[in-house]
């Protein structure tokens, strides 16, 4: 039993039904909002900066952050995945995926925390610390964070789950779980090379250092997305103790002996005459004599010299 059965066992009310559509809810509501007004993604998105100033809502609020994309492809991924998030939490139960997406966020927390301290003490120590070109990086770089990665490792996490289910792309091609994992992989890839790409235009304004650093903020919100899928699959594969482990060499070791199993010492034939068996003469055949009333077995010794019966 690994940490998580154990946590689903001990709080098994703590699971939130539902909670992909909670999480697609505050997405499209930040959507809305963000179309409208930029103030309301000025005080709700994630900044370490302002966090560390009072603003600590922010370590929440920042799931109303909305991707970056058109009306109508927004409108069709947030309703794919209330798909997604029913036909996850009817896998492995509401508990896990509560814990999936709650983990989700918390870890993205602890990380951008990280990721700011480390670039700040990278950006201190090569004399570009509180460089006013960088906006609010009076000390280190904040990442940009967003629900989207999130939303989209639920469909990942189906396709760990369930490998060989079927789906159709759309509604026509049949396409396994497995392949959606790895298309889904490959374009991630394909987002961080992009984003990769462009910054490094910036290299013009600032040293190569200040590049990886801005290059790791923005797509710090896809590595930590993946590594909390990570950490969640590793942690739902059931893993055997050493003593477990030791009982089941020991089991296969007293499978693998010679010794005779329960039952193996009863004889199948058996001659009428002399009382041999095939356990005891395996050289002998045995055959029943259809002349004997009864069914009489003998041996190929006595087959042709007994009395009838």
């Amino acid at each position: 039993m690994n940490w998580l059965d154990k946590l689903e066992r001990k709080f098994p009310r703590f699971g939130i039904p539902n909670i992909t559509l909670y999480l697609v809810a505050c997405n499209a509501i930040g959507f809305i909002i963000s179309n409208i007004s930029d103030i309301f993604a000025a005080y709700t998105s994630f900044d370490v900066y302002h966090i560390l100033h009072g603003q600590i809502w922010r370590l929440v609020t920042w799931i109303f952050t909305p991707s970056s994309g058109n009306t109508l492809s927004m409108i069709i991924f947030l309703l794919c995945a209330i798909g997604w998030g029913r036909s996850l939490e009817m896998m492995q139960g509401t508990f896990r995926t509560t814990v999936f997406i709650v983990g989700g966020v918390v870890i993205s927390d602890i990380l951008a925390f990280v990721y700011y301290f480390i670039s700040g003490f990278i950006l201190q120590a090569n004399g570009l610390g509180g460089s006013s070109s960088l906006g609010n990086a009076s000390f280190g770089l904040s990442p940009y964070l967003t629900s989207y990665y999130i939303i989209l490792t639920i469909l990942m996490e189906m396709a760990l789950i369930f490998p060989d289910g079927e789906v159709r792309l759309w509604f026509i091609l049949p396409l396994r779980m497995r392949w959606i994992f790895w298309i889904t992989l490959a374009e991630l890839a394909y987002e961080i090379f992009y984003v990769a790409r462009a910054v490094w235009g910036l290299r013009i304004l600032y040293n190569n250092l200040v590049i990886v650093l801005l290059i790791g903020a923005y797509v710090a919100e896809i590595i930590f997305a993946l590594l909390n899928l990570l950490i969640f699959y590793l942690a739902s594969k059931n893993r055997l103790t050493h003593r477990q482990k030791q009982r089941r060499r020991e089991f296969q070791q007293q499978f693998r002996q010679a010794e005779p199993r329960p039952g193996s010492g009863i004889a199948r034939h058996k001659c009428a005459i002399c009382g041999r068996t095939e356990l005891t003469n395996p050289e002998l055949d045995f055959r029943y004599c259809s002349k004997c009333k009864g069914g009489y077995e003998y041996c190929n010794e006595h087959l042709f010299t007994h009395q009838h019966r």
